[in-house]
């Protein structure tokens, strides 16, 4: 059963969207300089949580894990076909890298960036990884399960496995706020890139939406779909529908 409303999700949801829209009502022109604060403090929150997770007990064990290479795997069609759609989901299967190339200059080069994108995509992916293993080996370590028993992917590795890992750190106030920063700046980016995907369709064809053709009345529209689209996330069997969305 869906459930009532869950209020506190609700109101969240309104606070994020009304955030999103404040970065990027203008457009470019905000987003774009939102983007050096949001874009760079994961990658700063991420290497502090690597390096302190490199000291925990178990951390090498997670890592080595990490690298452990299962030949039996290559010849599953399954794999192949989740690294070829995250391939297309990180780099150009949403037409998000087409739309933010639409606003540079004619004169400038595409191939520079062609070639910086995917291999900044990699090594983020691999800094991601290093990261979660450390302290995936960790939680084994203190827990005395093996690596293989605990949650490795899906919501349930950011909202279950790694809050409870950071619950066994020193201060762990301080590294769950700072968790929780990394996971709010990467949820508004990833806000940027589809919206502006979305937006951008309707501004370049000029699109007449609701008898305005303004930006910001785009936008807004936008943000109002998106939410009613959305609504089913903010009742209490929320979760459940969340692998669909997804």
């Amino acid at each position: 059963t869906i459930g009532g409303i869950n209020w506190t999700v609700t109101i969240a949801n309104i606070l994020a969207f009304v955030l999103v829209y404040l970065c990027v009502q203008k457009g470019i022109k905000t987003s774009g300089k939102v983007v050096y604060v949001t874009a760079t403090s994961p990658y700063i929150f991420l290497i502090i949580l690597l390096i302190r997770g490199l000291f925990l007990d178990g951390s090498v064990d997670g890592i080595a894990y990490l690298f452990k290479v299962d030949w039996s795997k290559v010849f599953e069609l399954k794999i192949w076909y989740l690294a070829a759609n995250q391939v297309l989901f990180q780099c150009v299967g949403t037409g998000t890298i087409i739309i933010f190339a639409s606003h540079k200059k004619k004169h400038e080069s595409i191939q520079t960036p062609a070639y910086i994108i995917p291999i900044a995509t990699a090594l983020t992916g691999i800094l991601c990884s290093l990261t979660v293993f450390a302290y995936m080996g960790n939680m084994a370590e203190v827990t005395n399960t093996s690596i293989q028993d605990l949650p490795l992917s899906g919501p349930d590795l950011v909202f279950v496995a790694y809050p409870a890992a950071l619950t066994h750190l020193p201060l762990p106030n301080f590294w769950s706020i700072l968790f929780f920063f990394m996971i709010m700046f990467l949820g508004i980016d990833s806000q940027f890139s589809y919206f502006e995907t979305v937006s951008g369709h309707f501004e370049d064809d000029k699109i007449e939406v609701f008898g305005t053709k303004k930006i910001t009345f785009v936008r807004i529209w936008l943000i109002l779909g998106l939410f009613i689209v959305g609504i089913f996330l903010n009742t209490d069997a929320g979760f459940n529908f969340l692998p669909f969305y997804d």
